[in-house]
């Protein structure tokens, strides 16, 4: 399990900077990082469908009706940060996705009369967070440390590049916790398997 301080530490290594004992203490490195961790947690949480950090909520209606086009509007969570999927019912039918909706000044417009929102959530507890997110969490606050504490070109080009690698690898990882999902039926086996081909003698 790591801690808030294992984190910073880490992020403090991608800009060669000496380590802190503490988060909370009063060290130059963990005052700046302890200013930019907020927005660093929101910007590492919104770049993918984590699924440590979703979960599924029926959304309660808003007092405000849409201007138009819609008509009910939906208000999210207060610890929204991504949307992953909307459904008119609880099941989220992956070969029948719903998309009557629009996402409008914080709100989730619809004609359905009731909604279900699949969302990533502001997970701050750190010691449940799963190492490749741990990861991919420090590099995101070295980025944001970084221009405080050096302003050479190179380590800020170099954290991007390390950034969008650590993605796309951790979304396979993540992804390999997921129930793995069957692709849809061609026409050829549908049509194989309803009789409908027939083979040349």
């Amino acid at each position: 399990m790591f801690s808030r301080t294992d984190i910073v530490n880490n992020a403090l290594a991608h800009v060669s900077e000496h380590r802190i004992t503490d988060h909370a203490e009063s060290s130059p490195s963990a005052v700046k990082a302890r200013t930019v961790w907020p927005l660093a947690r929101l910007e590492a949480l919104s770049a993918y469908e984590w699924g440590f950090a979703s979960k599924i909520v029926k959304l309660d209606r808003s007092n405000t009706t849409p201007v138009a086009e819609w008509q009910y509007a939906y208000d999210k969570p207060g610890d929204f940060v991504r949307i992953v999927a909307v459904s008119d019912c609880s099941q989220f039918d992956r070969d029948n996705v719903f998309y009557h909706w629009a996402d409008r000044d914080g709100r989730i417009e619809t004609d359905a009369a009731a909604i279900y929102l699949h969302y990533v959530y502001d997970h701050d507890t750190v010691g449940k967070w799963p190492v490749h997110f741990v990861d991919y969490m420090a590099v995101t606050l070295a980025q944001r440390i970084n221009p405080s504490i050096t302003t050479s070109q190179s380590t800020g080009e170099a954290l991007a590049s390390m950034k969008m690698r650590m993605l796309t690898t951790m979304r396979a990882r993540d992804a390999q916790q997921q129930p793995r999902r069957r692709p849809p039926r061609g026409n050829w086996i549908r049509a194989l398997r309803s009789g409908g081909m027939t083979t040349r003698s």
